[in-house]
Order: structure tokens, then C-alpha cells, then sequence
């Protein structure tokens, strides 16, 4: 998910994202609870992204899918076919980012992909 991500900011002009794993383990926290606990929404991001203070700007993307659709270019796909999702994947904003990913099949959604992104 992360060469993706970073495949598709090179094919749109931008910079890669550097790999964090502060990040990495807040976002595969959240695909987690997301799955265990039954819901799918961001929540307070900045608070949950952000505890310690230390980033000037987060953001985030998230996406849930069953069977075939349980897979990181699905993800992808669907991210870019959203503006909202395509902005903050494409975002020059951003410096850094981490990937997340839970899977349950006995929940709602079975896979679920979490990605944090921070400066």
C-alpha cells in the first residue's frame, strides 16, 4: 500500500512520503479497533493522530472491503476515484505517512485500511 500511495504521488508530480512508524502503528491501532469494534469513521483524527503534538498537519484516509474487494489496490482504486480521498492521498501537504491494515472475517467489513498522514 505504501509503494502504491507513493507510485501514484510520482505520477502525479509529487514527492514520496517517508515511511513512519509512529504513524504506521497509530493507523494499524485504528484498522483494528475499527474491525474488533464494528464501525467504520474517522473519529477526532487530530487528537487520535496527533496526541503527542508533534505535526503541524494530519490527515487521513480510510477504506473497508469484503472478499475480492479485501486488497490494497482496491483501496487504491476507490481512493482515487473519490476527490476528497484523491486530495489527501495527493496532497503536498503532507511529508510523511503511515499504512494500517486489520483483517476480521467475522466482521462487517473483513479488511480494513487505515492511512495516516502527517508534517
Amino acid at each position: 500500500m505504501f509503494s502504491l500511495i507513493n507510485s501514484q504521488r510520482s505520477s502525479a508530480g509529487l514527492g514520496a512520503l517517508q515511511n513512519s512508524s509512529n504513524l504506521t502503528s497509530i493507523a494499524r491501532s485504528y484498522s483494528k479497533s475499527m474491525a474488533e469494534n464494528g464501525f467504520f469513521s474517522h473519529g477526532d483524527i487530530w487528537s487520535r493522530v496527533n496526541a503527542s503534538g508533534s505535526y503541524t498537519a494530519v490527515g487521513e484516509i480510510l477504506y473497508a472491503g469484503p472478499g475480492s474487494y479485501n486488497s490494497p489496490d482496491s483501496a487504491i482504486s476507490s481512493w482515487l476515484s473519490s476527490p476528497s480521498h484523491r486530495e489527501q492521498m495527493l496532497s503536498s501537504t503532507y511529508t510523511q505517512m503511515g499504512v494500517g491494515y486489520w483483517c476480521d472475517p467475522n466482521s462487517q467489513h473483513e479488511g480494513y485500511f487505515t492511512v495516516d498522514f502527517a508534517r
